[in-house]
């Protein structure tokens, strides 16, 4: 009776573990098999507009500020000067994880985010000025200079600056 008790028994482990293992056999087939495919993993990150609070502003010049445009080619025949007028302010964050204070870090750069917005305006034309989109190009590309300047030192990769205002625009 003993040796039978044991064999049903085993009996009932051995169809379990067989059982198990088609079970297991069928799902790596269905789910877990590789045809051939290349499957992509798609990340969506959602960015919203930080708060209010969590935002600074800090102008960068004391008012407007005239910058000399580079001459356009039919300009130097006739020596004409181009120039452009802009007020700019900058948005920062005012906690950044890895900076103690954006602020005194900003006022540390603050002549060579100067010395960056001259030099911008200097690469450009009273011809590219003029262009309705230049103004949105010139915020997103001052943005990502000046988040460039002040985090080359930095071991973080965090944007200080949220954004670059432009309020006065106006060339001549």
């Amino acid at each position: 009776m003993g040796g039978k008790g044991s064999f049903f028994i085993l009996l009932v482990v051995i169809a379990f573990l067989s059982l198990s293992l088609a079970v297991l056999a069928i799902y790596v087939f269905v789910f877990g098999g590789n045809s051939g495919k290349e499957t992509k993993v798609v990340q969506t990150v959602t960015v919203s507009a930080p708060k209010d609070s969590d935002l600074a502003e800090m102008a960068l010049f004391e008012g407007d500020k005239i910058f000399n445009l580079k001459a356009s080619p039919q300009s130097q025949e006739e020596k004409s000067l181009a120039a452009i007028r802009v007020s700019i302010k900058l948005k920062y964050f005012i906690k950044v994880e890895g900076i103690k204070d954006v602020a005194v870090k900003l006022k540390a750069y603050e002549s060579e985010m100067r010395e960056l917005v001259g030099n911008y305006f200097l690469n450009m034309t009273l011809d590219e000025v003029a262009k309705p989109e230049t103004k949105e190009k010139a915020k997103k590309e001052l943005k990502q200079q000046i988040n460039e300047l002040l985090l080359e030192s930095e071991i973080i990769k965090t944007d200080l600056v949220y954004s670059v205002v432009l309020e006065d625009w106006f060339y001549q």
